[in-house]
C-alpha cells in the first residue's frame, strides 16, 4: 500500500473516548501508529512506535472511512506519549521504525 490507514480503536476502561488511529502496512503486517514525531525540516513525518493490529480481534472497512475497526477495548496506556515497559513486550512494540512519510501521508521510506 504506502499510504496511510485508519482503524477505529475503542479502550478498555470506557472512561477514554474511542479514537481513529493511523496505521501502515510493514513487512507483512498492519501496524497501528498512534504517535508521530514531526522532523525538523517539517516536511516529514515518521512513528514513533508501532503495535502491531493483528494482536487484536478486528474487521475490514468501516463508517466514515475508517480501513479496519478493532472489535474489543485495548488499554489506553499503548497511546501514551511512552508505554509502560510492562506493555512493550506484551504487545510486540517496535519502538522508532525507520519509516518516513511526507507532509501528503504518502510513504517516502521503510
Amino acid at each position: 500500500m504506502g499510504d496511510l490507514l485508519k482503524v477505529y480503536v475503542p479502550f478498555a476502561s470506557g472512561e477514554t473516548p474511542p479514537a481513529i488511529c493511523r496505521a501502515l502496512e510493514h513487512q507483512g503486517r498492519v501496524w497501528l501508529a498512534p504517535r508521530w514525531t514531526v522532523l525538523r525540516d517539517k516536511r516529514a513525518t515518521m512513528p514513533k512506535y508501532l503495535i502491531p493490529l493483528d494482536l487484536f480481534q478486528h474487521k475490514r472497512g468501516g463508517p466514515g472511512g475508517v480501513d479496519y475497526i478493532i472489535d474489543v477495548g485495548i488499554p489506553a496506556e499503548l497511546f501514551a506519549e511512552e508505554i509502560p515497559v510492562r506493555l512493550r513486550s506484551k504487545f510486540q512494540i517496535v519502538e522508532r521504525p525507520n519509516i518516513l512519510f511526507a507532509s501528503n501521508e504518502k510513504r517516502i521510506s521503510s
